[in-house]
């Protein structure tokens, strides 16, 4: 035992004093930074997405025009939320002053916020409303630009006998519109119904479905209020009608804070964590195979047999490489705690604290630990076992290209397991030995059946004895081997030779 922990300790120490580490540790929350980051960036420098429409029913340009108006008052409305938020607006206060005003910064999403923000005046009252109740240092809101612009049809366009001719004009590319570029054309043609008489749509990218997305859904809501006008003689009353959206106040009647952005974040949790599992356990993991491999090529492995055993050898390699990769998951959460606490609204802070205590209850840690550390026991041993049987880097490619793509294979069904975490689907993959740590830390915070929780973790905690048994004695029998390892086909022949041996037996 003793020669051990003195192994792990020489382990844990050299690969968390290693560059390489450093870099790990760091690079991760950057790339976790960028993804987030970047899309916003694109979002805010989106290209001017202008288009002319040719109305020949009569009608649609108004309505286009009221609907690119309510898109730039949704987008407006959403930053002006994210900003009150951001500054840590005293939203009791501004309830009791404007209430109308206090419900569209806590739900912008709602269509009942968008009329009261429209009915205000749009931006300029509502933020003058808004301001004296903003934290202090605030500083100047500034919207993002109108997601579409419809702009005053070029009167070349507009003069076009028909949409061949229209093409012609349009493709030329030679059309720019307040110093950008026409993007698409709208055709209504007359006694347009959007069945046999579909209006025509020409873009130089009908690739991008904002801007197509946007027409359709508003051409399709005006021609169903013009079928119900039919039926209700007062227009007002009918397009109000067509505006109407349940409203849904999600809670959670189990979860300590009702919030449905704390229940949010209590979901993604788990999330997080298998996919952290991941990347901990393969950084630190290459990390392991590379020192098994240098160690044989060194002879370093005869003086650690000298004094102690191949089980003592690689439990001391586990242990010191599972205590690098809770180093990093520590650091990753120190991080990421400390960048939320410093850039969140206080409110947000809040419920990510409720969430995370929801997800580490009192009968889902000790599961959450199982999964976890059996994980982290499981794929290190592979890497190991894999970094044993090989004299170089060269002849670890043999094994370690198929055991990785066998290994990340989960991936290909995470969105399948977030969408639904109770399917079919996921209660069987979820019963997949070595994929169980990983399905069912995504699964724990959608409450799978108490069985299927007690099952799966016995069956993790003994699948991960017998990889550790079974893998043990892999690392004990090449650890001094110096040949090249098998390759992946010969390992399969292997496998069938031996199958049709054992079958040859049987019927002898």
């Amino acid at each position: 035992m003793r020669q051990t922990f003195l192994i792990a300790r020489h382990e844990y120490i050299k690969y968390v004093t290693r560059r390489g580490f450093l870099l790990s540790v760091l690079l991760f929350p950057m790339w976790v930074v960028l993804a987030g980051v970047v899309p916003q960036l694109f979002q805010k420098a989106a290209p001017d997405r202008n288009f002319v429409v040719l109305d020949h029913e009569g009608g649609y340009t108004e309505v286009l025009t009221h609907g690119v108006a309510r898109a730039t008052a949704r987008v407006t409305l959403a930053d002006l939320s994210a900003f009150a938020k951001r500054w840590r607006a005293d939203l009791p206060k501004l309830r009791a002053a404007a209430p109308d005003v206090a419900a569209m910064i806590a739900s912008p999403e709602r269509d009942s916020s968008l009329d009261a923000f429209l009915a205000r005046g749009g931006l300029d009252p509502v933020f003058h409303i808004l301001t004296p109740y903003l934290g202090s240092g605030w500083t100047e809101f500034i919207p993002r630009k109108p997601p579409f612009n419809l702009v005053t049809t070029p009167d070349d366009i507009a003069q076009a006998s028909d949409i061949a001719a229209i093409a012609a004009l349009y493709f030329k590319g030679v059309h720019t519109v307040d110093g950008g570029r026409l993007e698409s054309v709208l055709v209504i043609p007359k006694g347009f119904d959007g069945g046999a008489l579909p209006a025509q749509y020409l873009s130089s990218d009908i690739g991008d479905n904002a801007l197509s997305g946007f027409i359709r859904q508003t051409l399709t809501a005006e021609l169903r209020l013009r079928v119900v006008s039919r039926l209700v003689t007062d227009r007002a009353a009918a397009a109000s009608a067509m505006r109407l959206n349940a409203d849904l106040d999600a809670s959670d009647p189990t979860a300590k804070n009702a919030s449905p952005v704390a229940a949010v974040i209590a979901r993604l949790m788990p999330v997080a964590l298998g996919f952290l599992l991941f990347f901990a356990t393969f950084i630190n993991a290459t990390a392991l195979l590379t020192g098994v491999i240098e160690e044989k090529s060194t002879r370093m492995v005869e003086i650690l047999m000298s004094c102690a055993s191949p089980r003592e050898i690689m439990s001391g390699k586990l242990i010191g490489a599972i205590g690098a990769s809770l180093t990093t998951l520590l650091i990753w959460g120190l991080g990421l705690g400390a960048a939320v606490f410093a850039l969140a609204p206080a409110d947000l802070v809040h419920l990510a604290l409720v969430g995370v205590h929801d997800l580490l209850r009192v009968e889902n840690l000790p599961f959450i630990l199982i999964y976890f550390a059996c994980g982290l026991l499981i794929y290190g041993a592979i890497y190991l076992a894999i970094g044993s049987m090989a004299a170089s880097i060269t002849d670890a490619q043999a094994l370690l290209g198929p055991a990785s793509l066998i290994i990340f294979l989960p991936n290909l069904l995470v969105s399948v397991i977030m969408t639904d975490p109770n399917g079919m689907v996921a209660r069987v993959v979820s019963w997949i030995p070595i994929y169980t740590p990983f399905y069912m830390l995504m699964r724990l915070s959608a409450h799978p059946a108490p069985w299927e929780v007690w099952g799966t973790s016995a069956l993790t905690v003994v699948t991960t004895v017998l990889i550790l048994l079974r893998m043990s004695r892999v690392f004990a029998n090449h650890l001094l081997t110096t040949e090249r390892p098998p390759a992946f086909a010969s390992l399969v022949r292997g496998v069938v030779s031996r199958l049709s041996r054992q079958r040859r037996t049987k019927s002898a």
